[in-house]
């Protein structure tokens, strides 16, 4: 083969595999971007819930025992965690009477068992969300991770300006 066609051949390989673009076929798709994100945030939320195992005042419909949309959601997350794993559970009384506060747990154990909880095995009190807590310093690194982490996904999308190239 003369050295002509080699480069010939050479400069075909290489249009037809700029060509080939990206194999991926959901990259960039919005659709499948907005799921992806929309999935991690629902998962991260049902956690958080999970680790506060908190029913809180604005759970209910105010001054009533019964859950509002929230607190029906919130207390489906926990009603399928603790099928599996049972343990202590705050309800917290807030500025309600004692009969309030009895009947807004009543409804709590109720729903928890309509979704076949062993109530039982619920340890119900009157405490703070869960959670050990971090030192500011670790919250405070891991909150400038997930801003840079943010804008470097923004940037590789195309999405991020800006005009001076500083913040």
């Amino acid at each position: 083969m003369r050295p002509s066609a080699i480069i010939v051949v050479a400069i075909l390989m290489l249009a037809v595999g700029c060509e080939s673009g990206n194999l991926n076929p959901d990259y960039g798709n919005h659709e499948t971007d907005t799921w992806l994100v929309k999935s991690y945030n629902d998962i991260a939320i049902e956690n958080a819930i999970i680790r506060q195992h908190t029913i809180l005042p604005y759970h209910f419909i105010h001054n009533s025992d019964e859950l509002n949309e929230l607190g029906s959601r919130d207390l489906a997350i926990l009603a399928a965690h603790y099928s599996k794993h049972p343990g202590r559970l705050n309800v917290r009384k807030g500025s309600v009477s004692p009969e309030l506060y009895e009947s807004r747990v009543r409804t709590v154990l109720n729903q928890m068992s309509k979704s076949g909880v062993k109530t039982q095995k619920i340890d119900v009190t009157d405490g703070l969300p869960g959670g050990e807590g971090l030192a500011s310093h670790e919250v405070t690194f891991m909150m400038t991770q997930e801003y840079q982490s943010h804008r470097n996904a923004e940037a590789s999308y195309g999405n991020y300006e800006s005009s001076t190239g500083s913040d």
